[in-house]
């Protein structure tokens, strides 16, 4: 016996194709997107601090300069944004080399305290950079950047606000057909953005 479709069994057949092909998408979407983390402390206005110094990033990657990299965007965007007034670096490092201090690992409290008070900040930006490079996939490799960034009061070297994000991955024309998709620079930019958005335009 042949069994007759009839049109109407018939958009029904494409529209749960359709439905599921969307969802499918949405969830390959969500399993792609950057992750952004971000904490604000409550009852402090971070709009009050006008003036920061941008510390050395502690760099956890395999690019030696990776630390140095996003250091230099975090500044030339805070000082894009206009919000913040930004201390040159070279007196961030002399400030640091005044306190004796070597390693941006070995950062404590008491350190802080004292660079606020030569350089005269209310707070300081100090971050890690955990992924900086390019991450081969099974067709493609693509870019992938991971940036955990603090804002630090100088008087009680308390934490006032913090974001880690991620910025990265391919796109599903970038996997299956292998279309150009964003440099690490522009990755990195785009990480960083993101982050002074977060910490300093909330």
């Amino acid at each position: 016996m042949l069994t007759v479709i009839r049109k109407t069994d018939k958009s029904r057949i494409w529209a749960v194709v359709l439905l599921s092909c969307l969802c499918l998408t949405l969830v390959f979407l969500s399993a792609c997107a950057p992750g952004r983390k971000t904490y604000l402390r409550s009852g402090v206005d971070i709009r009050q601090i006008t003036k920061v110094a941008v510390m050395p990033f502690e760099n956890l990657t395999n690019d030696p300069y990776a630390g140095k990299k996003v250091q230099d965007l975090m500044i030339t965007e805070l000082l894009r944004r206009g919000r913040v007034d930004v201390i040159e670096p070279g007196e961030v490092l002399n400030a640091m080399r005044s306190a004796g201090i070597t390693s941006i690992s070995a950062l404590h409290i008491e350190n802080i305290k004292i660079i606020g008070q030569r350089l005269r900040v209310p707070a300081v930006v100090v971050g890690s950079v955990h992924a900086f490079g390019l991450v081969r996939g099974v067709t493609i490799s693509y870019p992938e950047v991971t940036i955990h960034c603090i804002v630090v009061e100088t008087t009680s070297g308390a934490i006032i606000a913090s974001t880690q994000y991620t910025s990265g991955g391919t796109s599903f024309w970038g996997r299956h057909f292998k279309a150009e998709g964003p440099t690490l620079g522009e990755t990195a930019e785009d990480a960083v953005k993101v982050i002074v958005r977060s910490l300093f335009l909330p």
